[in-house]
């Protein structure tokens, strides 16, 4: 990667909005982020109109009421339960933060896709409803449709800091490797679950073990759903189409230009004049929130803090990045 234009410097707030207007002008999309010059955060964010029905589905209704129990469980002032937390964090904190990013992918039959509009030849006519480009989810593979005749779902990237073909390559690894680790880990946890039964026995405590291995199995369940359907919108085949639209957007790169770290900004612009550089980090955690307010998930602010806590104590401990510690 190499850069010889000027950098652009726009007002900070209305590149946030700019970008955030653009992106959520989507029913579903999804963002690759660079965390290191060789690692990359990516995920998903869709609105109801990308769902079959526009609602969401049994399974994210229980997984909103168990956010609403642990909620609850944080705010408690009782011992146990604030050590049940903290000890919960310290094992959340240390969870591969690349299952998030799976995570955020939703299940192929989950997701509603797009016919696109065709306009018939010497004729002009009006915009096809929605409605009646819709295609159920299961029916892209039961019909054989190419990805030529549907709407690509965008992904957006910035463009000084990533390209097209380095995503694609490293999306493609991590998805051979992620299949293994989530399929192993699904069976792991399924297998050990039964071993907490006896902890349901005894009162006033709750079954934390249990709830944690159930937790961990169903993570491991959606990550290996996310798994698949990024393989399928990939065409790991090898064919030239696939069902992403890879979008570079110019000026992105500022986001993380203004990081108040000095060494966090001079990597970035390092990276972007000379391209190719051992690793180094590009991202900050003061760079996080504007970041994360620009393509609309700020519900991920949490999840990209973990990775970036993650990725530093990796090079930290092959000793490209100075510890924290």
């Amino acid at each position: 990667m190499v850069y010889t234009g000027r950098i652009s410097f726009r007002p900070y707030h209305s590149l946030v909005e700019r970008i955030k207007s653009e992106v959520q002008g989507h029913p579903i999309y999804i963002v690759c982020l660079p965390i290191t010059t060789k690692k990359s955060f990516f995920f998903c964010q869709y609105t109801p109109k990308a769902l079959p029905n526009g609602k969401e589905g049994m399974d994210t209704k229980l997984v909103n009421w168990a956010a609403r129990a642990w909620n609850k469980l944080e705010r408690s002032e009782n011992r146990v339960n604030k050590s049940i937390v903290s000890l919960m964090h310290r094992l959340l904190n240390e969870i591969p933060w690349m299952e998030t990013c799976f995570r955020s992918i939703p299940s192929q039959n989950k997701i509603t896709r797009y016919l696109k509009e065709y306009q018939k030849p010497h004729e002009k006519t009006d915009r096809t409803p929605d409605q009646d480009r819709k295609v159920h989810p299961g029916l892209v593979t039961q019909l054989g449709i190419s990805p030529e005749e549907l709407e690509q779902i965008p992904l957006y990237y910035p463009s000084l800091l990533l390209s097209s073909e380095q995503i694609t390559n490293e999306l493609r690894s991590e998805i051979q490797k992620g299949h293994e680790y989530h399929k192993k880990y699904l069976f792991v946890n399924l297998l050990l679950l039964p071993l907490t039964i006896p902890f349901a026995l005894i009162p006033l405590i709750p079954n934390v073990p249990g709830f944690y291995l159930a937790y961990r199995a169903y993570c491991h369940l959606t990550a290996l759903n996310g798994v698949k359907h990024l393989r399928f919108l990939l065409d790991l085949k090898g064919g030239e189409e696939h069902h992403l639209q890879m979008i570079g957007l110019q000026d992105a790169h500022n986001l993380f230009v203004e990081s108040t770290d000095e060494t966090t900004r001079s990597n970035v612009l390092e990276y972007i004049e000379k391209g190719d550089l051992k690793e180094k980090l590009l991202l900050n955690e003061s760079s996080i929130t504007n970041i994360c307010k620009a393509f609309g998930i700020e519900k991920f602010e949490p999840n990209l803090h973990v990775a970036l806590y993650q990725e530093r104590k990796r090079l930290s401990q092959q000793g490209l990045e100075p510890s924290r510690d």
